[in-house]
C-alpha cells in the first residue's frame, strides 16, 4: 500500500499504487524559508501582507528506518514520516535543523487533474489554475478586481472582496484522481493549484500532518472524507415540512406575516425573527441590539406566542453571535468574570462594529465557553426557541490576548469551529438534537460534526 522508491537521484512515494510525491532537485517535495507578515483588519475584512525573504529547496534526502525521510539543505532539515492509519496516509513533519517560518509542500499533480473544495468557495467550483488563501473573513462586496463594485467598496470602507474570500475556508481538497487531502493546521496557509506538475501547500507554520486517502469513486471519496471530519447530525423533520419565513418588526408584525402566508395557502414550518433582541439604529442602517435576550418591548408576550405557534407546528427562530454589546448586562457579567478576550494592555478588547462596540467571548477559556453555552440554553432554548442563526465567527482580531495563551493569529481560523462546538453542546446537553436547528455563517475544519446547517 505504501512504497518509497529511491533511485539515487529522486525519491518517489506511492500510496494505493498512486504517485503522491515526486521529489527531485528540479521539483523538491519541501521548501523552507523565512518571512515576515502583517495583518490589519476592518469590520471583518483583512489586509494580509507577506514578505517572503528566503525560499530554499530541501534537495538532499536520506531514507531512515521506519518509513522516514530526512530532507535537508544547509542548516535547514526536517524529517518526514509516512504511516497508514485506518486506510489513510499520514505524513508528519518534524524540524530537526534551523527553524523556518515559511514552508512549501508539493504534492504530485497530473496536468489534466481537477481540484475541488477548500471549504465554502463562492467564485469557482474547479479550483485548478488558481491559488486560494485559507483565512476566514467577510466574503467582501464585489469579487472581481476589475469591477466598479469592488473599486467603490474598497475606497468607501475597505470592504471589497477577492475571488477567494470566504467565511468558511479549509485546507482540504478533493482531486479528480479520486482522493481527498487535508492539512492539519489552523494557521494561515495557501492552497496553490496553479502548477502543472504539483499542488503546492504554503504554510506560515509547519502543519502537524497532511492526510490523504484514495477511494474508488467520488461518492466513496466523500464518505471517506466525512468519516474523517465527522458528519452533520440529522436535521429536525419539521424543517422539511414547510417554508421558514424570515420576517421582522415585532410580535404583531410577525403574526401578520403568518396570517398572510396562510391566506395564500403557504405551509409554514417556522418563522425567523432575528430582531427578537431589539434593534440598534446607526447611520449604516438598522442593526440588531447585541444583548442576547428576549426584548419584551419589541416582542410582547413572545413566550406565550411561541407556545401557541408550536400547536400549529410553526417554530420560532432567533439570532445570536459570540460578541456582547458593551455596557449591557451580558457584557458586564462576562467582563466581571474575566470571560472576555483582552487587548495587549490587559483591558477588554472591544471590537468596533460600526458605531457600537462589543466584547469577544473568549471561547478558549473553559469557564467562558460553558457560561456562553448557558446563555444559549437559558435565553434561547428555555424560551422555546427552536432555531437560530449562529452568526459571525470570522472576526477574531489577530492582536487580542486569549485565555489559553495561544496566538490569536493562529486561532483566527479555528474560531468558527469553537463557536460551532459551543452551539452544538448547548443543544445536545439540553436534549434537543433532532428538535432544534441553528445555521452558521463561518466555518472551519471541525465545523462539520458540530454545525446543523450553513448559511450560504
Amino acid at each position: 500500500m505504501l512504497k518509497l522508491l529511491d533511485d539515487g537521484n529522486e525519491l518517489k512515494v506511492y500510496y494505493d499504487e498512486q504517485l503522491i510525491i515526486h521529489h527531485s532537485v528540479e521539483s523538491p517535495f519541501v521548501l523552507v524559508g523565512q518571512g515576515e507578515d502583517s495583518i490589519s483588519s476592518h469590520e471583518g475584512n483583512f489586509d494580509i501582507a507577506d514578505d517572503v525573504r528566503s525560499k530554499l529547496p530541501l534537495t538532499n534526502y536520506e531514507i531512515l528506518d521506519g518509513n522516514k525521510v530526512q530532507l535537508s539543505y544547509g542548516d535547514y532539515a526536517l524529517v518526514t514520516s509516512y504511516e497508514v492509519i485506518d486506510g489513510r496516509l499520514n505524513m508528519e513533519f518534524e524540524n530537526v535543523g534551523k527553524e523556518a517560518n515559511r514552508y512549501w509542500i508539493n504534492l504530485y499533480a497530473m496536468e489534466d487533474e481537477h481540484v475541488y473544495g477548500c471549504g465554502e468557495q463562492f467564485s469557482y467550483f474547479d479550483l485548478r489554475g488558481r491559488n486560494f488563501p485559507i483565512w476566514t473573513s467577510e466574503a467582501g462586496v464585489g469579487r472581481d478586481k476589475h469591477s466598479i463594485t469592488k473599486f467603490r467598496a474598497d475606497n468607501h470602507s475597505n470592504s471589497g472582496g477577492e475571488y477567494y474570500n470566504t467565511y468558511y475556508p479549509e485546507p482540504t481538497f478533493v482531486s479528480s484522481r479520486k482522493y481527498w487531502c487535508h492539512a492539519d493546521t489552523y494557521g494561515y496557509c495557501e492552497m496553490d493549484f496553479t502548477g502543472e506538475a504539483n499542488h503546492t501547500m504554503y504554510f506560515w507554520k509547519l502543519p502537524k500532518r497532511v492526510v490523504i486517502q484514495f477511494a474508488k469513486d467520488y461518492k466513496s471519496v466523500v464518505e471517506a472524507l466525512t468519516e474523517y471530519t465527522g458528519r452533520l447530525p440529522e436535521l429536525p423533520q419539521w424543517v422539511h415540512d414547510g417554508v421558514i419565513l424570515g420576517v421582522q418588526g415585532g410580535t404583531d408584525s410577525m403574526l401578520g406575516y403568518i396570517r398572510q402566508a396562510k391566506e395564500l395557502g403557504i405551509n409554514i414550518s417556522g418563522v425567523w425573527c432575528q430582531d427578537w433582541v431589539g434593534i440598534n439604529k446607526t447611520s449604516f442602517g438598522t442593526r440588531l441590539y447585541w444583548q442576547w435576550q428576549w426584548n419584551q418591548k419589541r416582542y410582547p408576550k413572545l413566550d406565550t406566542v411561541i407556545k401557541e405557534l408550536e400547536k400549529e407546528n410553526i417554530h420560532f427562530l432567533a439570532y445570536i453571535c459570540p460578541f456582547l454589546l458593551r455596557g449591557e448586562a451580558l457584557y458586564n457579567e462576562a467582563k466581571g468574570e474575566g470571560y472576555l478576550a483582552l487587548d495587549q494592555e490587559g483591558h477588554v478588547y472591544d471590537v468596533d462594529f460600526g458605531e457600537f462596540f462589543c466584547g469577544i467571548v473568549d471561547l478558549t477559556n473553559p469557564a467562558a465557553f460553558n457560561w456562553y453555552k448557558g446563555v444559549i440554553k437559558n435565553n434561547l432554548i428555555a424560551l422555546g426557541i427552536k432555531g437560530w442563526m449562529a452568526d459571525f465567527g470570522e472576526y477574531l482580531p489577530v492582536d487580542c490576548v486569549l485565555h489559553s495563551g495561544e496566538d490569536a493569529k493562529d486561532m483566527h481560523n479555528a474560531w468558527p469551529a469553537l463557536w460551532a462546538k459551543c452551539n452544538y453542546e448547548a443543544v445536545k446537553e439540553s436534549g434537543k438534537l433532532g428538535e432544534v436547528i441553528y445555521f452558521m455563517r463561518a466555518g472551519a475544519h471541525g465545523t462539520q460534526c458540530h454545525s446543523l446547517s450553513l448559511w450560504a
